[in-house]
C-alpha cells in the first residue's frame, strides 16, 4: 500500500488563510523525516517549513508505525513517535510531541510545545494548550481542554 504525503510551505498569511507558495518548486529547506512504515492519510498535510520559525528549526519527524488521519495538519518541527495514532481532523502545532503508542481521537489539537505522553488516550475534540503536558498513560474524555494561563 502506498501513501501520498502532501507537503506544503506556507506563505506569510495567518494560519487560517493557508496557501501553497511558489517555493514548492524549490528544494525543501527542512524536509520532514517520515519513516516508510508510518501511515499518512492522503488528505493529511505535513508541514516542512514556516517562515516565522526561522532557519534553525528541526524537521518534523514521524516514526515507524505512527499514523496520521484524514484532514489532519502536522506543523513544522512536530514529532510523532512510534505506534502513535493521530485521528482525523487533528492539528499538531509547532514543536509539539505525541509520544509512543499515544492515541488522539478525532479533532484533537496539540498546542505549540505541548507533549502527549506515552500510551496516553485523548478522546474526540480534546485540546492540549501550548506548553502543556498529558502524562504517561493518562486518559482524557471527549472535549477536555488543558490550558495553562501565562505567568
Amino acid at each position: 500500500m502506498t501513501f501520498v504525503v502532501r507537503v506544503i510551505i506556507y506563505n506569510d498569511m495567518p494560519p487560517q488563510r493557508l496557501s501553497p507558495s511558489p517555493a514548492l518548486l524549490s528544494p525543501m529547506k527542512h524536509p520532514p523525516s517520515i519513516d516508510p512504515a508510518a501511515k499518512i492519510a492522503p488528505t493529511a498535510i505535513v508541514d516542512e517549513y514556516h517562515p516565522s520559525l526561522g532557519t534553525r528549526v528541526p524537521p518534523t519527524v514521524i516514526q515507524a508505525g505512527a499514523s496520521v488521519g484524514h484532514h489532519s495538519i502536522v506543523y513544522a518541527s512536530a514529532d510523532i513517535h512510534a505506534n502513535a495514532s493521530v485521528g482525523d481532523r487533528c492539528t499538531l502545532h509547532t514543536h509539539s510531541t505525541v509520544r509512543a503508542s499515544a492515541v488522539l481521537g478525532e479533532g484533537c489539537v496539540v498546542g505549540e510545545g505541548a507533549v502527549v505522553g506515552e500510551d496516553a488516550r485523548l478522546e474526540a475534540n480534546c485540546h492540549v494548550g501550548p506548553d502543556c503536558g498529558v502524562g504517561t498513560g493518562a486518559s482524557l474524555g471527549p472535549g477536555v481542554v488543558l490550558w495553562e494561563p501565562p505567568g
